[in-house]
């Protein structure tokens, strides 16, 4: 027994190790770890992140956030990308803090939804299931508002939308149709708990999305919207980080968590 424990700490060890090396890598690596684009940029680094959570649990998740936010304290200091960057991200509300909360959040929801997918037909298995479908319906519609806020509609479409009740059902619809979805796909008995490693990954993402551009909106919201005038200004700046950014980041990250955290599970397992 206590052959099987020093072996499995020797794993959550290793894991923790190269996890870890991947994030230094990616944060040092030029278009690595940060793809830049037109003022923005997005991020691999919340993948190795939620690998880790998915796998080890909340408190090692928590570690590998804050190597990444440490990592990139330390590139804001000695080799910022942009003068800018280097001084936003030097402060540790932003640079630190949600990645630690990616962490935290991923290995804390995952263990959630594991537990509720054993006991998906009980009734506290349907109200989580009935809430988390609620709550990443709100994130979509969330998501929406800031795709039209960023792109500008012609003034009669959008007085049309405004007005046109039957617009306001059809979206009431769409978003009720969402949530009988994801309940369906909640309450249903996920072995590999694939469904809920990918719900993992787009709540945790967004969080760090939410996080990181609300930080640079209320704490540098002077300096951002200066060098954001190109892009229609500091608002338009964090509606694209958000709309875009976290909408590849999301998909991005569903595509690897899965297939890389089965693997890992099924590694462990065997062990």
């Amino acid at each position: 027994m206590s052959s099987s424990k020093s072996t499995q700490k020797t794993l959550v060890m290793a894991q923790l190790g190269v996890l870890s090396a991947l994030i230094i890598v990616f944060t040092f690596v030029p278009y690595v770890g940060y793809i830049n684009y037109g003022g923005l940029s997005i991020t691999l680094l919340h993948i190795p992140v939620i690998i880790g959570a998915v796998v080890m649990g909340p408190k090692w998740g928590t570690v590998l956030g804050g190597v990444w936010g440490v990592t990139c304290i330390i590139r804001a200091v000695f080799a910022p990308p942009s003068p800018l960057e280097g001084i936003i991200f030097r402060n540790p509300l932003i640079a630190l803090i949600p990645r630690m909360l990616v962490g935290l959040v991923a290995g804390s929801l995952f263990g959630l939804l594991s537990k509720r997918s054993k006991s998906a037909k009980g009734a506290r298995g349907k109200t989580a299931s009935i809430a988390i479908s609620a709550l990443i319906s709100g994130v979509v519609f969330a998501v929406t508002f800031c795709i039209t806020e960023l792109f500008e509609l012609p003034e009669q479409l959008n007085t049309m939308i405004s007005s046109n009740r039957t617009i306001a059902l059809i979206v009431e619809i769409l978003l009720s149709l969402i949530v009988g979805v994801l309940y369906y796909l909640l309450s249903r008995d996920d072995k590999k708990n694939s469904i809920g490693m990918g719900i993992t990954t787009a709540v945790a993402t967004a969080v760090n999305t939410v996080l990181v551009m609300g930080g640079i909106y209320l704490f540098y919201s002077s300096e951002v919207g200066v060098s954001s005038i190109s892009l229609g200004g500091l608002t338009k700046f964090v509606l694209a980080a958000f709309s875009i950014n976290a909408v590849l980041e999301i998909i991005i990250g569903i595509v690897l968590v899965i297939p890389i955290c089965l693997a890992l599970k099924k590694v462990k397992t065997r062990i």
